[in-house]
């Protein structure tokens, strides 16, 4: 069963594709999988697209269709603390359903009795006061970090899951 590694937007994703051997394209339920090896890893990358229904959607789609054994979500997302600032990376253990991708595929994977691993960069402060250059800042700091990322996590979540 492979790990799903999830981004919500390309510029996230477009890296980790560069890396996956061999490459299968599959399209399923409008969503574009791509299965092979990263690292010696066996995972499906997928782009949930940006909201909540659409990660609920897609997280959903990968578990069933793919049978993923444990999910790892990555990329931009914005800051509610006043601890969080734009640029820090965070490490999800809870979730609000605020509008936010994380908590509807934490859910999804919590009925599905699938670990989750989150980790984001905080590309804004998520109220109207956003003063960050976005595709720059997704260019340089995101797309990067996302990519680092998920090849520092690969060696650990290689071993088997218990569940």
């Amino acid at each position: 069963m492979p790990l799903a590694v999830l981004c919500a937007l390309p510029e996230e994703q477009q890296a980790l594709l560069a890396d996956l051997l061999p490459a299968r394209r599959e399209v399923v339920g409008g969503r574009t999988l791509h299965h092979g090896r990263l690292a010696g890893v066996e995972v499906v990358l997928v782009l949930s697209g940006i909201g909540k229904v659409a990660a609920a959607a897609t997280i959903t789609l990968l578990l069933q269709h793919c049978g993923a054994r444990a999910v790892l979500f990555t990329g931009v997302a914005g800051g509610l603390g006043p601890q969080v600032q734009v640029g820090h990376v965070v490490v999800g253990d809870h979730f609000l359903q605020h509008d936010m991708e994380s908590a509807a595929v934490a859910q999804v994977c919590a009925d599905f009795g699938r670990p989750l691993a989150v980790v984001r960069s905080i590309s804004d402060r998520a109220d109207d006061e956003a003063h960050v250059d976005f595709p720059r800042f997704l260019a340089e700091v995101a797309a990067p970090l996302a990519h680092a990322v998920v090849m520092a996590a690969l060696p650990a979540l290689a071993a088997p899951v218990a569940r």
